[in-house]
């Protein structure tokens, strides 16, 4: 894992899920990183729901309040949050245990999707307000997914794609990763998704991004990033 040039002078922390999990040298994170002169002090957790987010964020704030840069990737909003760890729909039916049969029967006959998304709606404009507000630094919001009904959600266009949340502190890139994920390196996404005992080993994708990917990603901040945008200022008391 790369944490960063030994000489940088600022530190970056990556808040979410599996997108942003890994840094490397040479993908978008490695590289943002060093373009900022930064420091990595904190990344992603892979599988992670926004609830564990937002409340790593919350029980730290003393030490990310001072960040200079906070990157955030908000994944969507129908994962379970749970203390010895969330649960994704898709791993709901992928384990045995009891924590995840109990996930199986929410999924089914519980959930109601309209208020998975209002409730991400109502802790995101408190953490905008409450947090985010206060920081000092430069903060981007990247989307994991966004929101579609398109099924499957691979086959989404942008047009297809919406967002719950317009974030009042920070600037935004509204091409979801999974999407560039979708559309970059076919072969190694290929690998990734059918052969996952040999990605353990060999890493096809990090943070399901190839070089393409990273580069892509990369780009889009870069284009919706601005020194006008990433200006210091003065954090609202």
């Amino acid at each position: 894992m790369y944490s960063g040039r030994s000489s940088a002078k600022r530190t970056i922390g990556f808040f979410g899920d599996s997108f942003v999990t890994h840094p490397r040298k040479g993908n978008w994170m490695g590289k943002l990183a060093d373009k900022y002169d930064a420091k990595i002090v904190n990344v992603g957790v892979s599988g992670s729901s926004y609830w564990n987010t937002m409340i790593h964020f919350k029980q730290n704030f003393h030490k990310f309040v001072n960040l200079d840069y906070i990157v955030f990737a908000w994944t969507d909003p129908f994962r379970i949050y749970h203390s010895t760890g969330d649960i994704t729909p898709p791993s709901a039916y992928a384990h045995r245990s009891k924590k995840h049969k109990a996930a199986r029967q929410y999924y089914e006959h519980l959930i109601e999707w309209d208020k998975e998304r209002l409730n991400f709606q109502t802790a995101a404009y408190w953490l905008d307000n409450e947090y985010l507000s206060k920081c000092k630094g430069k903060i981007i919001h990247l989307w994991s997914f966004g929101d579609t009904k398109v099924e499957p959600w691979s086959k989404a266009e942008l047009k297809d794609i919406s967002f719950l949340y317009r974030w009042r502190n920070g600037t935004e890139v509204r091409t979801p990763l999974y999407y560039v994920s979708c559309r970059t390196d076919p072969i190694s996404g290929w690998c990734e998704n059918n052969l996952p005992w040999l990605q353990n080993i060999l890493k096809f994708r990090l943070n399901h991004m190839g070089s393409d990917g990273s580069k892509k990603v990369l780009q889009l901040i870069e284009d919706a990033t601005t020194p006008e945008t990433l200006a210091w200022r003065q954090p609202s008391l």
